[in-house]
């Protein structure tokens, strides 16, 4: 189940390294995010969630994903953004933008099935922007 995540992950990851250096990195980081997530079928990725949250260890496990994800992201970030200038502010895109999909996560798998994650993702970062900018 980690492995399928980290490969989901990887293939996110991939499509990120594609996007224009010219485009803000918190928004290309969303529309990236919210187009990976809508090809996976939710059934899955609930069945996923829910395994995820029925025990400490995973839910352990979990958290340590998001960190290991956030440095990815970080990685990736500065690979498309290479600026040397940039690092700490792509560093704090990072953290907000893993932050950001740890919580459109929690509510998606609270909710009962009728709202897709993308959803969840898109006001989840229309938060973040209106509060950051």
């Amino acid at each position: 189940m980690l492995a399928w995540q980290a490969g989901a992950w990887d293939a996110m990851q991939a499509e990120l390294l594609k996007v224009s250096p010219d485009e803000a990195p918190l928004d290309a980081v969303r529309k990236t995010l919210i187009n990976h997530v809508s090809r996976y079928e939710s059934e899955k990725m609930r069945a996923i969630d829910r395994v995820m949250r029925a025990s400490e260890t995973l839910k352990a496990r979990k958290q340590a994903a998001y960190a290991a994800q956030e440095e990815g992201l970080y990685a990736t970030l500065c690979e498309v953004w290479r600026q040397p200038q940039r690092r700490q502010a792509l560093r704090v895109v990072a953290m907000v933008s893993m932050g950001a999909t740890r919580l459109a996560i929690e509510a998606w798998g609270n909710q009962s099935g009728e709202r897709p994650i993308a959803a969840f993702l898109e006001e989840t970062f229309a938060a973040v922007k209106a509060e950051i900018g």
